[in-house]
């Protein structure tokens, strides 16, 4: 009973999540191919995106799994950089927001492994009610999230593109893909919407809920 109690608590709030990340979502996340897959998508490339007709607002986004301890962690450069730029290094960290699953408290210090090596200190935890995809989040400012996944100045890990119309999403991508010099996987709102669903899923260890 525990278990199957667990399991739908799980399916509740994997729910409420996809309907947010959907209504807040981006039409489009543009990510850089390279011969190994995945590439950073470099400084310029969003100017070259927000130039296509159709498209009416453009951000990049800096994000990445690193480990912390003996489990992996999303890393995710802030968007609002002032909201860490003013808070003082102590003890050779950086301020921090972070996911309540990780059991961490404000003033808290803990220690992220990826291209880099960097000990941050907790400065707020995020809601609980922010749903199941800020569960193991971790919110740096932006030149710290380079920094620990390896990605040169002014780098992203994709782009996030918000069209007029959704109709559009479809019809735009040829037109994107002929506006940056090097080769890009485009997805839609609803393609990006699965994938995630699926990795929340997946993290969870309860991914025959789907």
């Amino acid at each position: 009973v525990a278990v199957l109690s667990t399991g739908l608590l799980f399916a509740e709030g994997l729910e409420r999540t996809s309907r947010s990340l959907l209504e807040a979502g981006p039409s489009l996340v543009l990510r850089r191919l390279g011969p190994g897959g995945w590439a950073p998508m470099p400084a310029g490339a969003l100017g070259k995106a927000k130039a296509v007709r159709g498209v009416t607002r453009g951000e990049v986004r800096i994000w990445g799994t690193v480990r912390w301890k003996t489990r992996a962690v999303t890393v995710v450069g802030a968007s609002n950089a002032q909201r860490y730029s003013s808070g003082a290094a102590s003890k050779g960290s950086l301020p921090a927001s972070v996911g309540p699953g990780l059991g961490l408290k404000v003033g808290d210090f803990f220690t992220l492994q990826g291209a880099a090596r960097q000990t941050l200190r907790v400065a707020a935890v995020l809601p609980a009610d922010q749903g199941l995809v800020a569960h193991d989040i971790v919110e740096v400012a932006p030149k710290a999230a380079r920094r620990l996944l390896g990605l040169p100045p002014g780098a992203s890990s994709d782009l996030a593109l918000w069209v007029f119309h959704d109709s559009e999403m479809t019809a735009i991508r040829p037109d994107l893909a002929a506006a940056l010099s090097f080769p890009v996987s485009i997805s839609t709102r609803q393609e990006s919407l699965a994938a995630q669903r699926a990795e929340i899923a997946q993290r969870a260890g309860l991914k025959t809920l789907l």
